[in-house]
């Protein structure tokens, strides 16, 4: 679960580990728990060039164990070291949050083990482990047996971080609770989508409408078009300054909906996806998101996965992940940002898709 930091994005100074505690919870969107948080830095020496990003992987479930689990021990460590590889991250910190120590050291040998072997050239200036209230490094030495005490809510970092206008959620199910269908609102949505299906198919090989098919329906090709302009004009509405944005009633919302349901019009959507634009498109689908009926939820989670990726909100991309369901008419869609979140694809990659497009 590992994600590219945002760039353009704020600039933080860490010193100590008090900075670091302070610090990953600002850049996730969330107080983590039971986890590895990666956080790669360049090397201020100026002496390799590498891309730097974030990531956090959960523990493995269970006991406090020097013992746990070695396949999902391997699980995690994979996560965390392929992507320190393939983009040749000179400098990482490694922030362990959990209660269960025992099972935090075994972890963390496995995932320095795995450093030192595939990616010698990344320095490991640290790691510290955290259980709410204390503080210590790993392995070994640093502070006294007993911990160093820490409370990072008023910490400098977080008071810029509400500053620089950066959330940070609770926990990561609040950050998922904040994707949740708000009752009224799905129903009003369900019945404008029943009342009033104006979607006509969009044409493609053997379906009608398809050009050149004989008997093709006067006015299909027509129908297509005027659904491919609506969601373009609802996208680009999105993306209007926010005293400018046009309000999406209920009939407009579910009609945008039904739409991307088809291929050729989550197309158009995509299309319009700029890192420039990532933000606007990520408020338009959450809102979706929040207001579809479970069997029209997952096109629009899939979109707003996707926006959220590619504005470098990893955390909010999975826990859209999470909404699509399985299978469905986006799921290839899906597995495709699921596939850009685990490898560490960076965001402007998308770009330079849209830009070939």
């Amino acid at each position: 679960m590992t994600t590219p930091t945002p760039s353009p994005a704020p600039t933080y100074t860490v010193r100590s580990p008090e900075d670091l505690l302070a610090l990953v919870p600002v850049v996730l969107g969330f107080e983590p728990e039971e986890s590895v948080t990666l956080l790669g830095f360049p090397d201020t020496r100026g002496v390799r060039q590498g891309r730097c990003f974030h990531g956090r992987v959960d523990l493995p479930d269970g006991p406090d164990t020097a013992t746990p689990d070695a396949h999902e021990v391997h699980r995690l460590v994979e996560a965390i070291t392929e992507p320190v590889v393939r983009h040749a991250v000179p400098r990482v910190v490694l922030v362990v949050h959990s209660t269960r120590p025992a099972l935090a050291g075994v972890v963390v040998d496995a995932l320095l083990a795995a450093l030192a072997e595939r990616a010698p050239g990344a320095v490991v200036p640290g790691v510290v482990l955290a259980d709410g209230r204390r503080w210590w490094t790993l392995p070994g030495g640093g502070p006294p047996r007993a911990g160093c005490a820490y409370d990072v809510a008023h910490h400098p970092l977080r008071l810029q971080a509400v500053v620089d206008g950066r959330v940070t959620h609770p926990s990561r199910a609040a950050l998922a609770a904040t994707l949740d269908p708000e009752p009224s609102a799905v129903a009003r949505v369900a019945e404008a989508a029943r009342s009033r299906p104006w979607l006509v198919p969009a044409a493609g090989p053997g379906r009608p409408g398809d050009p050149g098919e004989p008997g093709e329906p006067d006015g299909a090709a027509t129908a297509a078009e005027r659904d491919a302009a609506f969601v373009g004009e609802a996208v680009r509405g999105a993306m209007r300054p926010p005293t400018e944005r046009p309000v999406l009633d209920d009939d407009a919302a579910a009609r945008l909906l039904l739409a991307v349901r088809e291929p050729a019009l989550r197309e158009v959507a995509c299309l319009l996806l700029t890192r420039a634009t990532a933000e606007a498109h990520t408020t338009l689908w959450r809102d979706l998101v929040r207001r579809a009926p479970d069997h029209l939820r997952g096109p629009a989670a899939t979109l707003l996965a996707l926006s959220a990726w590619v504005a470098g909100d990893g955390a909010l991309a999975w826990c859209a992940l999470d909404r699509c369901g399985a299978g469905g008419p986006a799921a290839t869609l899906a597995d495709l940002v699921a596939s850009m979140l685990e490898r560490a694809v960076p965001p402007e990659v998308w770009e330079r898709c849209v830009q070939a497009a």
